[in-house]
């Protein structure tokens, strides 16, 4: 009857509990039924040999990608960790796995960590979300996507989460901004009136001496259109019908820098020059 307990909710379990209990009886040998016992606790074995080979090959491949993978349980432990999460954070997946986000990292990450994983829970919506781990190399940066497991409850059991290492991306887009952000302050510190055209001839970009040289009224600045713009300006030269501030797709195509000295109705002389990039 222990035997028979044990095997309880496994496949063919309730056969071989009545195969013991008929021992009793008398309706059926003792080597029928214990072979049909070693006949079912092989194929039992054999199952769960198989099932054995599955899981260690799945967590060999899990353990050696190169891409960061956890999973967490609803109190906000990790139950799992491979290499690529653990080391960043000088720690080993042993270390990791049972821990909680505060155990392993700084507070004010473990706080973000936290609150993201928990709402996963709550939402049992799959999020993806860029996160900062601080190690003394250097900050990381990961792109992670979290995704609910849910149980047959139809409850999330556990999140998975697998992130990418975008740490040089991330280097090159800070660089970007910061060359961006001196490219604008040289643009706008310049004594020089300038004004960007893409090959249609429409308005990318002005600077405010260039709204300065030319009294644009305010509401134009944030919309500047090539059409209006002529007009304003044209208005302003001392001889308006040459229009000699017209440009055209030609000027633009032309080598080097093409230069025309405009002069205003105001006494001023300013020279034009159109360069293509």
């Amino acid at each position: 009857l222990l035997f028979g307990n044990v095997l309880q909710g496994l496949d063919g379990a309730d056969e071989l509990s009545c195969c013991i209990a008929q021992r009793g009886c008398g309706e059926e040998q003792p080597a029928a039924t214990f072979a049909k016992v070693r006949e079912k606790t092989l194929s039992l074995q054999q199952t769960i040999n198989a099932l054995n080979a599955s899981e260690q090959r799945y967590r060999f491949l899990l353990d050696e990608s190169s891409d960061p993978i956890f999973s967490v349980t609803p109190d906000i432990r990790y139950s799992y960790a491979n290499a690529a999460f653990a080391t960043p954070l000088g720690k080993t997946p042993q270390q990791v796995m049972g821990s909680s986000p505060h155990d392993i990292m700084v507070a004010s990450e473990a706080d973000k960590r936290v609150a993201g994983l928990r709402s996963i829970f709550e939402q049992a919506q799959e999020r993806t979300f860029e996160v900062r781990v601080p190690s003394a190399q250097g900050d990381r940066f990961y792109l992670t996507t979290v995704k609910p497991i849910f149980n047959q409850q139809q409850e999330v059991a556990t999140v998975l989460g697998i992130s990418k290492d975008i740490t040089r991306r991330k280097l090159v887009e800070d660089k970007l901004t910061d060359t961006l952000a001196l490219l604008h302050a040289t643009f706008e510190a310049t004594d020089q009136g300038i004004i960007v055209l893409d090959k249609h001839l429409n308005v990318q970009r002005w600077n405010q001496r260039f709204v300065d040289q030319w009294c644009f009224p305010p509401e134009w600045v944030a919309q500047p259109k090539l059409a209006t713009t002529q007009q304003h300006m044209a208005a302003q030269m001392a001889d308006p019908d040459k229009l000699c501030v017209a440009l055209s797709v030609d000027d633009l195509e032309l080598p080097g820098a093409n230069k025309v000295i405009l002069r205003l109705a105001d006494g001023r002389v300013l020279q034009r020059v159109v360069q293509a990039q």
